[in-house]
């Protein structure tokens, strides 16, 4: 009598599956750290679709925002709850346009800057009035209540630093711009007064 044809056994398909979201949970894994390192280092989730150093991580954080908008809306999607929780702990940044937000927030720390600088102008323009032998200081910014401000400047600096060096940094051509056209805006760190006695030579700590 001949055996009978084999039946797929349902355990060994259970198996694969099981093996192929292994998989898939391991590389999702990876990007996460990826994810999690970059926003350690530079602040935000927007991370560029071709990074050197992750030449992956932009493209999946892309697919990441795609399938939670599936998601949310009741379709069928790759994201899980488990995952959405992940990158909520780790300050993702779900909606994209969120990047028109952080514009918006860095010319606001400009225009922080820029009145500081007038300030400081205009206190040293009261000071000529009242002695006119009064000398010009190196304009720096070390309240503890200017403390953003200071890290703010200190951290365009390090952008300044690392596009000079061909690294990705986040500081434009059109930022650069912005910032030259401080009075007295310098890219190094304490460097001594302009002759013009107007500098906004922040500290930088």
């Amino acid at each position: 009598m001949s055996a009978s044809p084999s039946t797929p056994n349902n355990n060994t398909t259970s198996k694969i599956k099981s093996k192929r979201e292994i998989l898939n949970d391991r590389k999702w894994r990876n990007r996460f750290e990826e994810l999690t390192a970059y926003i350690k280092k530079h602040g935000d989730s927007f991370v560029p679709l071709h990074f050197p150093k992750y030449p992956k991580l932009g493209c999946w954080v892309k697919n990441q925002r795609r399938f939670y908008r599936l998601h949310q809306k009741g379709k069928q999607s790759l994201i899980t709850n488990d995952r959405i929780r992940l990158l909520d702990d780790a300050g993702f940044t779900w909606d994209a346009s969120g990047v028109a937000v952080y514009e918006k927030q860095w010319l606001a720390m400009l225009a922080r800057l820029n009145a500081h600088v007038i300030s400081k102008q205009q206190q040293q323009q009261q000071a000529l009035s009242d002695n006119n032998n009064a000398k010009y200081s190196t304009t720096t910014i070390d309240s503890s209540d200017l403390a953003e401000l200071n890290r703010w400047v200190a951290t365009q600096r390090n952008m300044y630093r690392m596009r000079n060096q061909g690294k990705y940094s986040t500081l434009t051509e059109e930022r650069i711009s912005l910032l030259n056209k401080v009075p007295g805006f310098t890219w190094a760190k304490q460097q001594s007064a302009l002759s013009s006695g107007t500098t906004a030579c922040i500290k930088d700590d």
